[in-house]
């Protein structure tokens, strides 16, 4: 399995076209700990999602290795099947096409990803990074149920495969998330939507 720097075309962004597509954003410099937790739900995820999982750079060399050596050796689904439905990127230079095969994204709370999330309406699962305004940033969109946060300190794999597992099924909740974000991002862009949230921090 190789790792790409950019995404594929929208041919082959979703190999089972019958599943759902994950989108993993590990952020800019690579979320060690949540690219952890993903390396280790991929059997179970494979079983019921295509993958697409931007690990980011720094930090992140051993899961891009690991990946694929835990799909060869998991037990689950035919090493065929599984390694197509995952795909692993450095970095995605096309988000935008990426954006669009997603039906759920996992990511972090920095105030620049939530707000491409909020515009186009994502259903989104937020690992704020722990002691950090990340925290209050994922409160501000829990409070208006507009994304489901997960807490690192307390996060497995059996928790992230549940939470997602859950969310790909109902259909009802992920288009009630996707209603609910959308509704955070005003007209004129993201520099609103930081100060609302900087007033809501602040408070």
């Amino acid at each position: 399995m190789q790792c790409a720097t950019a995404p594929p075309s929208s041919g082959t962004i979703a190999p089972s076209a019958y599943l759902p597509t994950l989108l993993i954003l590990g952020g800019g410099t690579g979320a060690l700990a949540v690219n952890k937790i993903v390396v280790q739900s991929l059997p179970e995820l494979t079983k019921i999602c295509n993958v697409i999982h931007m690990t980011g750079g720094k930090l992140s060399n051993g899961c891009r290795d690991e990946a694929p050596a835990r799909l060869r050796h998991s037990g689950g689904l035919p090493r065929l099947h599984s390694e197509h439905r995952y795909q692993q990127h450095l970095f995605l230079n096309n988000i935008e096409e990426t954006y669009a095969a997603a039906d759920l994204v996992i990511s972090r709370a920095g105030m620049g990803v939530l707000s491409e999330l909020a515009i186009l309406g994502k259903p989104t699962i937020i690992i704020p990074i722990p002691d950090s305004h990340q925290e209050k940033n994922a409160k501000y969109f829990s409070d208006r149920n507009a994304a489901i946060v997960l807490n690192q300190k307390e996060l497995t794999s059996e928790i992230l495969i549940s939470t997602a597992r859950g969310l790909l099924k109902d259909k009802n909740k992920t288009r009630e998330l996707s209603g609910n974000i959308s509704k955070i991002m005003p007209s004129d862009g993201a520099s609103r939507i930081a100060k609302i949230v900087m007033k809501y921090i602040l408070k």
